[in-house]
């Protein structure tokens, strides 16, 4: 025996690490669709559409460009599709910074059906802690799917920015 296969092994060993494929975190919302239950807008005709949240700039403005949807509703949604499954490693979301308790009781799931079937839930904010944390990041670990939906009743969903990161 050789007195450098020893080596030789732990040579091979840090080569085939080196190799691996390494596969890297994209932004899916860049390459889904949003859209919401309803959108709200203001008195000087102004809409604040779904994609909104995905164009930026990631801060916490309402005058730079939220998405929100409207007013007087019971149920209200922001959801996100993608023409395939994809599997959502974290999220992170801005919310609106002069109006975030509107955001507090909400839900962030996962469907691959409509908003109302088919869902596993990633996130509640069970505490209505939401205007406290404006800029949120979650780790899901769930099923790979094809659409995520912030969810709330009787008030809005107000997002001014949004990342989706995963992978394809």
């Amino acid at each position: 025996m050789s007195k450098l296969q020893p080596h030789a092994s732990v040579f091979f060993m840090i080569l085939t690490t080196i190799s691996m494929p390494i596969s890297a975190q994209i932004n899916l919302a860049l390459n889904g669709t949003a859209e919401q239950e309803t959108t709200y807008t203001d008195s000087d005709g102004k809409s604040y559409s779904a994609n909104l949240a995905i164009e930026g700039p990631a801060n916490n403005n309402w005058e730079d460009g939220c998405s929100s949807t409207a007013a007087g509703q019971v149920t209200q949604w922001w959801g996100m599709s993608f023409p395939k499954f994809v599997y959502i490693t974290n999220i992170t979301y801005y919310l609106r910074s002069d109006a975030a308790q509107r955001m507090n009781g909400f839900r962030l799931y996962f469907a691959n059906g409509t908003v109302y079937k088919h869902t596993e839930i990633c996130y509640a904010d069970q505490a209505n802690q939401a205007f406290q944390n404006l800029i949120h990041s979650v780790d899901c670990d769930l099923s790979p799917t094809k659409n995520v939906y912030f969810f709330n009743r009787n008030t809005f969903v107000e997002l001014c920015y949004i990342e989706i990161n995963g992978k394809v």
